[in-house]
């Protein structure tokens, strides 16, 4: 498995210098990076900076009215960059009609992303875990559409009170990347962590991501307290310490 980190992460840092952020990322001993916008760089450009730096491209997220409204150009981008992977980042999914709705939209989507050799995966957040008949909403979505594949954030599965390990295990031949994030608590109430710095239960994770043969390990925290650099840095050297490959 390799490391790579969701660039959502250093958003902050990437808009005030992209290039030196990026070259940070590489310096650090990540292998590859996920995207989450490309803040106006063209594909050609993009390459370049990647290839200079060793820097795979683990996956891209892209907004489903994007993918909708602007499907060539966003394959166009992406196959230049050399990335396969097409990931939802989130939908607003309340129940169990939003998530058959969601089913509509993502199936002409899919046949048209397998069509290019490429691969649809949807990333969760706590709000597709509600429980529905015998499993969860997120279990729905994965059911009627078998050719998608799941970017497990096991942050927010667990913070849905549910096992990630357990999670990952029911999705062993559909999970190619998975997101890390630690968890903390202040005042009773969850907080994104950098890895080691938390209560999730990494080790057995990273053993059941190696079972399930993931591709790829992602690093990922939506509000870092210390800086998204500081951040990377903290769980690029817990992994270092703690992953064997």
């Amino acid at each position: 498995m390799g490391i790579a980190v969701q660039l959502y992460t250093l958003r902050k840092e990437l808009e005030k210098d992209f290039h030196n952020t990026i070259k940070q990322v590489a310096e650090m001993g990540y292998e590859g990076v996920e995207f989450a916008g490309f803040y106006n760089i063209s594909a050609k450009d993009m390459l370049d900076i990647l290839t200079r730096l060793n820097l795979k491209v683990v996956g891209s997220h892209t907004d489903l009215n994007l993918l909708e409204n602007n499907f060539d150009d966003v394959i166009e981008y992406n196959k230049t960059i050399g990335n396969k992977n097409i990931v939802i980042p989130w939908a607003k999914v309340d129940n169990i009609d939003d998530m058959k709705e969601l089913v509509n939209r993502l199936k002409p989507i899919l046949e048209k992303i397998k069509a290019h050799n490429m691969t649809l995966h949807y990333h969760n957040h706590s709000h597709e875990l509600q429980a529905y008949q015998e499993g969860y909403l997120l279990d729905y979505l994965l059911t009627e559409l078998p050719d998608l594949y799941a970017e497990i954030d096991t942050h927010w599965v667990k913070r849905a009170n549910v096992d990630p390990i357990s999670y990952l295990k029911k999705y062993k031949n559909r999970t190619k990347i998975v997101h890390l994030k630690d968890l903390s608590f202040f005042d009773g109430k969850p907080e994104f962590a950098p890895l080691g710095e938390g209560t999730m239960d990494l080790a057995g994770i990273i053993k059941q991501a190696q079972e399930n043969d993931c591709e790829w390990l992602v690093v990922e925290n939506d509000e870092p307290k210390q800086g998204g650099i500081k951040d990377i840095e903290i769980s690029f050297t817990y992994l270092k310490k703690n992953l064997t490959r």
